[in-house]
């Protein structure tokens, strides 16, 4: 964020010739923050409406390519299909496999492969807004991974009644300081 500039308004500054006063994003008031944060959100939200026109988009015209498809004989058709299927379901596999080790998630490898798998990536705006979701992902996950908040109580190996139903020698192995 260092690199982005800030011109007296608060708008970023877009112009490499640009005279006037700039400011870094740490220099920004919480107002102007806000409406920078939302603005980026805004385009984050218009970006993947974007994605989701174009992958409509994109399955319509797929749709329209598969009926405008000349049949050929019928035995020939089905071992063609099956042929096709199984290399296909191998490739979404194999696709699979390879965001699963880029570090993307099971629900987003699941969207980016409703809009065309991998190859999908090789757009930039689909990279983005993949990349977009991972991160909203991660944050929802380390959110959950937290317990709760800082009211919610520890996360413990034994209730309180587990501790109660347990003899004395249970409880020295499972708390080896008590004897000390």
């Amino acid at each position: 964020m260092a690199d982005i500039k800030f011109d007296e308004n608060g708008a970023v500054i877009t112009d490499p010739n640009y005279d006037g006063e700039s400011r870094t994003f740490e220099e920004l008031t919480d107002t102007e923050v806000e409406a920078y944060v939302a603005d980026r959100k805004a385009e984050v939200a218009k970006l993947n409406d974007i994605i989701e026109r174009k992958g409509k988009k994109v399955q319509t015209l797929n749709d329209t390519l598969k009926d405008d498809d000349v049949s050929p004989p019928q035995g020939a058709r089905n071992n063609q299909t099956g042929a096709d299927d199984k290399t296909k379901s191998e490739n979404d596999r194999l696709d699979r496999i390879e965001l699963r080790q880029e570090g993307y998630s099971p629900e987003v490898i699941d969207k980016i492969m409703e809009l065309g798998g991998k190859n999908a990536l090789s757009n930039p705006i689909v990279k983005k807004s993949a990349d977009e979701l991972q991160a909203e992902h991660d944050a929802v996950r380390a959110t959950d991974n937290m317990g709760g908040g800082p009211n919610s109580s520890p996360e413990t190996k034994y209730s309180r009644e587990d501790l109660e139903k347990m003899s004395v020698e249970e409880m020295e192995q499972v708390l080896p300081h008590a004897d000390k």
